[in-house]
Formats: structure tokens, sequence, C-alpha cells
């Protein structure tokens, strides 16, 4: 079968599955929306979450032939043991704009390639607050054939396998909205020479500040910051991009890339009636390889938010931002940050 015409059956059945397990609520979604890098798409997502587990199941078919498919699974065993996997599958292409922070829009260039991500860990809850997660990932680049575009700056296989860590400290609450209250966690990625394909040893580092206000009536002020350093020369999978749904809105994906990154993001969000509200955001950063560089660039836009249904586990977002030399319109799910 197609995987465009298997998407929607294959959610079905994960949909039927997972209601019959009780206390388990649930938001489901179909996909038909637009991305500026991808075209017309195709697709669905399904939500839950309960007591001991939570997850997601995404997948997308797009006009330009490319295919994404993105399980996210938590099992809490016990209250301080969470065990964690997050995967991502894409079949297609990815636009690439160049290094650093002075891309054109003109330079875009369009690689075939099969790209996967894997994270998989455990983590321990470490008092009300403060949690550890220690885990292992796998990002890897496979060039497809494509004579009338040979263009690969991966290279024509990429393996970079990594051991990390990922630290959290969540002042939010249990009671409290998911975007209100302080949040920081910070990504610690360390990639040794493991096997010849393999190629380079580095390690990155990402934190991630978080803070939600409530002004009145529920409207919320939420800004992040977020920064990101490499030690030696990360591989083509680990260097830092900004662009895309969530980082830098109004370019896009993959726009600007770096071995350092620093991003600032403030948005206003209105909730309107039912299960619909407003948002207004800006946002300014830059990805560069060099740490005394102050150039950031700039872009701002409004969104659209959606609870889903049945039980509004999940938000699906539509968002178009506007930069410095072009603009983006954006369908995704869950909140920017």
């Amino acid at each position: 079968m197609p995987a465009r015409q298997g998407i929607f059956p294959f959610l079905a059945v994960l949909f039927a599955l997972c209601s019959s397990v009780s206390g388990l609520e649930h938001s489901v979604a179909p996909i038909a929306g637009y991305s500026p890098t991808y075209s017309l798409a195709l697709g669905g997502g399904y939500f839950f979450k309960g007591e001991d587990v939570s997850g997601r199941f995404i997948a997308i078919y797009t006009l330009s032939n490319a295919f994404q498919f993105q399980p996210r699974l938590e099992v809490k065993f016990v209250p301080w043991f969470i065990w964690e996997t997050d995967m991502t599958f894409q079949k297609g292409f990815e636009p690439y704009f160049g290094e650093g922070p002075n891309t054109s829009v003109k330079a875009r260039k369009d690689f075939p390639a099969f790209r996967s991500e894997s994270t998989t860990g455990t983590r321990f809850q470490l008092g009300d607050t403060f949690s550890l997660a220690p885990r292992v990932g796998l990002r890897t680049y496979h060039a497809l054939h494509s004579p009338s575009n040979p263009f690969n700056p991966s290279g024509p296989r990429l393996v970079s396998p990594a051991v990390g860590a990922n630290i959290r400290w969540d002042l939010r609450g249990k009671d409290t909205k998911q975007d209100e209250g302080f949040f920081q966690d910070t990504d610690i990625w360390v990639s040794p020479r493991w096997s010849e394909v393999s190629r380079k040893v580095f390690a990155t580092v990402e934190t991630r500040f978080t803070e939600g206000l409530t002004l009145f009536s529920d409207i919320r002020l939420v800004w992040t910051g977020a920064l990101g350093v490499s030690l030696g020369e990360p591989d083509y999978a680990f260097r830092f991009h900004l662009g895309g749904s969530s980082k830098l809105r109004g370019y896009l994906d993959n726009r600007f890339r770096g071995k350092y990154f620093y991003l600032q993001a403030t948005e206003l969000r209105i909730p309107l009636s039912g299960m619909f509200a407003l948002a207004f955001f800006a946002e300014a950063g830059e990805a560069t390889d060099s740490v005394v560089r102050l150039h950031p660039k700039f872009c701002y836009g409004t969104g659209l938010r959606i609870a889903l249904p049945p039980d509004r586990v999940q938000w699906a977002r539509i968002d178009v931002g506007f930069g410095q030399d072009s603009w983006a319109l954006y369908a995704d799910f869950g909140l920017p940050f």
C-alpha cells in the first residue's frame, strides 16, 4: 500500500487500540495543510496521555514525495523512574542554504536523503522539580540516488551515535498550565569515535529557559531564551540550525546553521472561545561558527492555536512569520516553547 494511502488506517488502528485502555485521554487530528518547504501535506496525528504512559504518533506525506513518521513514548514504571523514546524517520529531501548567519533565500539547494533521529533514555525524578535523564542517540543521513540533483552536504552516508543527558528543572507544578511558570532544560551530547562511519569526535550543549506569566483573564506572556555551544567540530547532523516552525518562524527550515546559536522569543497567547487561542510572537537569534558575532536575525508573526479533540491532550497551531528577507507559513503540533 502506498504510504499516503496507509497513513489514516494506521492511525485509526492505533486510536482503536489505545482507546480500549482505561484512563487514557486522547487527541486525534487529520492533517491537510501546506508547508513552505514541502508543499501540500496529508497525514494524521494521534496523541494520548495517562497517569503512567503518554505518547504520540505522527505520519505525514507531501505532494513533493517526502514522507515523515514521528513516534514518541513515555512510560512511568515508578514515580521516580520513567523510560522515554523519541524518533523521527524522514524520506525525501532537505533544504540547504549554506552554513553561518549570512545565507540567502536564492542559495537554497535541496538534497535527496533518508534521515533518521532517535533518542532513548531513562529519566530519574529527583524531587518535585528536578530530573536527570541519561540517554543514547543516533542521527543518520543516507543520500538517495538522484542524477538530476547530486548535491549532498552530509556526504553519501553519515552515522552519528552519541551519549548524553537531559537535565530538567521544572517549577510549573502539576496543577498549572503548560505555559505558566518557569521551566529549564539542558541537552548534552558527546559523540565518541565508536566506528569508522562515525567520523568526528565532538560535544554539544544546548540549554533553554522558559517563563510564562498570566497577565489577566488567562492571557499569558511567555518568554524563552536558548543557547547552544559546540566543542570540537560537529558533523552535519549535530550542527545547530534555526528556521522552521519552532525557531525563527519567519524563515524556512534549516535556513541558518552553525557551531553556536542563541535565540530569544516572546509570545502573547490570548484564549478565544472554546478550543481556540490566538498568538502574537517576536523572535531574534543567530546561528554562527564564531562566538563573537552579535548580529541577530529578527522575525515576527501571528498564529492560531487549536486544542485537539476529544480530550484536548495536544495543541495544533498555524503560524505565519515574517523575517527580514522572507516569510513562512507553518502548521505543526504542540506549542513552540
